[in-house]
This record gives C-alpha cells, structure tokens and sequence, in this order.
C-alpha cells in the first residue's frame, strides 16, 4: 500500500528507481522507512551514480549532504556514510552485450560507437559488462578498444542452442543456418 501512496502522490518507487538504475534491491525489509521518509517529504541521497536517471520525481539527491538521513547504495562504494544513516542497498546486475551483429562495410568504430549508444540509452556503465559475444571477429576488436572481453561464438554453436523465437532470421542468418534473434 505504501508504493500506492508514493504513486499517488506522483513520488517514483524505489523500486521503479531500481528498474531504472539497473540493480536488485538487497535489504528489502528496509523498504518501508524510505517510502515513509519519502512521503514524509525527506530526502533520500543516492549514492554511487552520477545523475539521476530521467523522469524519477520525488525528494532524491544525488551525493550525501548534511540532510541525508536515508541513501540507497549503487554498487559496493567505499565513501563513507557517517553513522545514523539509514542504508538501502542495491546492487548493479552485470550486463552481456549479446547478439552484436554488423554489416560486412561496417567498421571497428562504427560498432564502438554502437555499443556505447546502447549503453548510454540504458544507463549503465561500461564497467558493468561483462563481456560482448556475437559470431563476428571485427566486435572483439571493437570489445577489446573499449578494454572488454569479449566471446566469439561459432555458428554451430547457435543451431545448438534451443530457444523459441518470435523474429524471422534475414537472408544472411538463413544462408548460415541460423534461426532468428529473440
């Protein structure tokens, strides 16, 4: 009932600013008393990112500052928070970079240029990747400029895989044997 009430009163859920800060909330039994500080007009400082993502209304902060008696933790930081602060923790989910496909003109710059536009679109940091796989050689030396791993899948591998899948495959993937992407 209370994320009804933040909603209600046009305040984003933390859980919503979870979704939207890519991370799992850890201490969930810590919910109640930010959604209360929350609607009690408190701010609540977030530590561990650098803006706020778009559209996330209510009394959030970016940092701590001497009001901040509640801040939500992105990722394991190491600034300290002072004692009386009351901690929600979330943590950052790991990203694959999966799928990458080119055209055979594109080049090493071009799919950078690609892999950085998708994760500025989605907000998360390139050091949250874990690695970039797709069955084209050139995106390990696109992975490799921007200091990630990177897994060269073969196309016998992906007949093997066994999934349901929604999109057609393109002339190309058809030539390959491959069915379409999901």
């Amino acid at each position: 009932m209370i994320t009804t009430a933040a909603e209600y009163m046009g305040i984003t859920g933390i859980e919503e600013l979870a979704r939207l800060l890519h991370c799992d909330i850890i201490n969930t039994e810590e919910l109640p008393s930010f959604y209360s500080a929350l609607l009690g007009g408190k701010p609540v400082c977030i530590v561990g990112i650098d803006k706020l993502p778009s559209g996330v209304k209510g009394n959030y902060m970016v940092g701590l500052n001497t009001e901040c008696e509640y801040a939500v933790v992105v990722g394991d930081t190491q600034q300290s928070l002072g004692g009386g602060i009351r901690v929600l923790r979330c943590m950052p989910y790991k990203v694959i970079i999966g799928g990458v496909g080119l055209m055979n003109e594109a080049g090493v710059d071009e799919v950078i240029k690609a892999i950085r536009a998708v994760l500025d679109r989605l907000g998360i940091e390139v050091n949250r990747v874990l690695t970039v796989a797709s069955i084209k050689p050139r995106v390990g030396e696109a992975a490799k400029a921007l200091g990630l791993p990177f897994r060269l899948v073969g196309v016998d591998e992906l007949r093997r895989i066994d999934y349901g899948c929604a999109t057609p495959p393109s002339d190309e993937l058809r030539r390959l044997g491959i069915r379409g992407c999901c």
